[in-house]
């Protein structure tokens, strides 16, 4: 048994051969050590149950008769624990087939397979069954192959939820063996199985899934949890364990994350230090996000000492490496005296500055910390934060401040930056690194940081701290403290690395781009003028108007489901499938998109590609504007929230698209639009309240004038904003040229 393990008093009556009732005396007596309150009852950590069985001898008539005088529990513990079956108790070798693709295992495991398994129950207790079955599987491949044989006679829904509790309550085993607060098998049992066929399927996809994908489970943990909570994306895990881990990768180290959420921190430096020499350490809020902690390091051989916030934890660590809350007020500093903090106290409702000190204070002396902070922390106004910035900086504890992109987080819009501190630098300055524009997009408006993002910025670093020059010189800038100071002691990166400040379009170039604009817009109101003229000379005749519905005309399609398509578009793959949204619906005219899904999620979605000749408007929301997909556009996915029309094919003689869209943007159709809409707090148009619309069409050759008259303003109109925005860059240019000395004096 492992000596962190935790067990309860049936397994220690079991291991040392005597009742239950002797073993619940001990645990009455004021010495025996205190047990941990859990969700499988009272459990006790096993090398305090062996001291203390250490110092109590076996009476004479309770000893074998292989047990000389003298023999403690303690010893008979030893010796019953040497004759276990090794095949039981032994962790297997850690599963790692070269012919396995994490990545797509994983992908697999998506999509209906996870809505069959799961049932009712939240995305986040699915992901957590995926992580049960890799840890059985490097842990303990005997119970695995048991889970795996699992027969029963009748395979009914019933049974297939009994075979997810027992995979539960294996891991709950693991993790009680080895030390881990245990709790899994209570989460896994809400999932509510179709069939018993359906849980056979998903462990026959989860067979041979080695540790390495435990970060591609984190970060799919992180994107199912509710909006309000934050999971620190791997990108950033990855950086902060580049940066303080460098030279720590084979020492005997501690390593500590004193807000350890999900163990997206612990896991990421896991991966690049010397498990058997490293300590790794975490706090947390919830028992529940622990779990899963302790589930990705267990997996990976690591056996962490994790627990809530509430217990004092005052070893000290070689690198701390954690994302607190930003901005709020932690339960755990309110007891605090002003005197216990070593800068001074944050403060009051704003612990960005506590967590800051908690990092100083957890450091051994010569030890390092990177902290995620949000950009206020840098610059914000409060005396008593301006006052700790000054102090930080004046002391030389603060070593390098790092800014990052926006978007990188999946529930928070906020921008951060990584701070990192030694408690005995006693530094006369800090680096400071503006890495706010680098990064690449992804799904949904994210942004992730890229391996040659995440080179340049630790290159940068370990070039500065090794005295050479930084291979990018305009993405950094080293400040003396005094400096700092006299600039009231902003922290804001790019206050202080000028040369990568955005620069203005050089001033011959905005010129010669205002002239070519002014040009187009010179033609496009010519176009107009050609165009009314023509209508002064043929003004529209008395024709005969047909009346057709819209869905006589037009196939109406609404967008795809938001659940699956958003959880497509959480895929981290740039490039692929543009996807539209309803922003890219500008002035009028379909803007390429700025938002991708990859090819193979994409593929689940075909029935919603666009094709030239479509029309696209928007179904939720604001109603309208409304825009024809022309050549070039075709292939792109539209999201939920759009509805597209498609001419039928044997309308193409009835209908012409640009007519159509000049049709449906007439202010009494946008009116009668904004009517059908369906009455909720949010209005709604769907294909169902679209099919009766009515359609006034012309002839054929009347449709194609009067979409041909409108496009020349539409032209004219796009023209003119493009014209706004090249003399607005040219004036930028010109004041920058005029303005130079006023730049060398802020």
């Amino acid at each position: 048994m492992h000596p962190d393990a935790l067990v309860a008093r049936v397994h220690i009556a079991r291991t040392l051969n005597v009742s239950r009732a002797a073993v619940t005396k001990w645990t009455q007596e004021p010495t025996f050590p205190r047990p941990l309150l859990t969700t499988d009852g009272e459990l006790y950590r096993w090398r305090e149950v062996l001291a203390w069985l250490g110092q109590r001898e076996i009476a004479t008539r309770n000893r074998n008769p292989d047990e000389p005088p003298g023999t403690t529990y303690a010893d008979r513990a030893a010796s019953n624990e040497a004759d276990q079956d090794p095949s039981v108790s032994a962790p297997a070798a850690l599963v790692a087939s070269s012919k396995v693709d994490p990545t797509r295992r994983v992908d697999d495991l998506r999509g209906s397979l996870s809505t069959l398994v799961r049932g009712e129950a939240a995305p986040v207790d699915y992901v957590k069954l995926v992580m049960c079955t890799v840890v059985l599987q490097s842990q303990s491949s005997a119970r695995w192959q048991a889970v795996r044989q699992y027969a029963p006679a009748n395979k009914n829904p019933a049974e297939a939820q009994r075979l997810i509790s027992r995979i539960g309550r294996a891991t709950d085993e693991i993790l009680r063996e080895l030390g881990q607060t245990p709790g899994i098998a209570a989460e896994v049992a809400r999932l509510r199985p179709r069939s018993f066929e359906d849980v056979q399927e998903f462990l026959r996809r989860t067979d041979c899934l080695p540790p390495t994908v435990f970060p591609l489970l984190l970060d799919w943990y992180g994107r199912e949890l509710p909006k309000q909570t934050v999971h620190t994306p791997e990108s950033v895990t990855r950086l902060l364990t580049q940066l303080a881990l460098q030279n720590h990768r084979a020492a005997s180290i501690t390593v500590d994350d004193p807000f350890a959420r999900s163990g997206e921190m612990l896991t990421a430096a896991a991966q690049v230090v010397n498990h058997k020499t490293t300590t790794v350490r975490g706090a947390g809020a919830d028992t529940s996000s622990l779990l899963v902690a302790s589930m990705s390091l267990v997996s990976m051989g690591v056996y962490a000492d994790l627990c809530t916030d509430e217990h004092s934890r005052p070893a000290k660590a070689d690198v701390v490496l954690t994302n607190p809350p930003f901005n709020s007020r932690n339960a755990r500093f309110t007891s605090r005296a002003d005197s216990e903090w070593i800068l001074g106290p944050p403060p009051k409702g704003n612990d960005n500055f506590g967590w800051v000190q908690i990092c100083l204070e957890a450091l051994k002396p010569h030890g390092v910390a990177a902290i995620v902070l949000p950009y206020n922390v840098t610059q914000s106004a409060n005396p008593i934060e301006k006052a700790l910035r000054h102090t930080l900086v004046e002391q030389g504890h603060l070593e390098c401040v790092i800014a990052l992109p926006p978007r990188l987080f999946a529930n928070t819009p906020i921008p951060v930056c990584v701070w990192i501190l030694r408690l005995n630098a006693k530094a006369d300055g800090v680096l400071f690194i503006d890495a706010s524009k680098t990064g690449q997009r992804t799904g949904r408006g994210r942004c992730t940081l890229t391996d040659d993002d995440l080179r340049l910025i630790t290159s940068t670093y370990l070039s500065w701290r090794a005295g050479r020059a930084p291979e990018v010189s305009d993405l950094s800038a080293w400040i003396a403290k005094e400096d700092i100071h006299a600039k009231g002691d902003v922290l804001y990166p790019g206050r202080y690395v000028k040369n990568n400040v955005a620069k203005p379009e050089d001033l011959q170039t905005a010129r010669g781009r205002l002239d070519e604009q002014s040009g187009k817009t010179y033609s496009a109101d010519k176009r107009v003028r050609e165009v009314l003229k023509a209508y002064d000379r043929t003004p529209p005749q008395d024709l005969e108007w047909k009346r057709l519905l819209l869905s006589e005309v037009c196939d109406i399609q609404t967008g795809p489901s938001p659940r699956p398509f958003s959880d497509a578009m959480r895929e981290p793959t740039v490039g692929a499938v543009r996807v539209v949204v309803p922003k890219h619906l500008r002035d009028h005219i379909l803007v390429t998109p700025d938002e991708f899904m990859g090819e193979k999620e994409a593929a689940r979605f075909a029935k919603y590609k666009i094709a030239a000749g479509d029309v696209l408007t928007i179904r939720t929301g604001s109603i309208g504007p409304i825009v024809l997909v022309r050549e070039g556009q075709s292939g792109w996915l539209m999201n939920p929230a759009l509805i597209r029309l498609r001419p039928k094919d044997t309308s193409r003689n009835v209908l012409d698209p640009g007519y159509l869209v000049a049709y449906l943007r007439m202010l009494a159709i946008q009116e009668l639009l904004r009517e059908i809409g369906v009455a909720t707090a949010v209005p709604t148009m769907s294909s169902e309240s679209l099919r009766h619309l009515p359609v006034a069409l012309p002839s054929l050759a009347e449709q194609r004038r009067i979409s041909s008259t409108l496009k020349a303003f539409d032209e004219q109109i796009a023209e003119h904003r493009q014209l706004v925005e090249a003399a607005a860059m040219t004036r930028t240019a010109l004041a920058e040229r005029l303005l130079t000395g006023a730049a060398d004096n802020l």
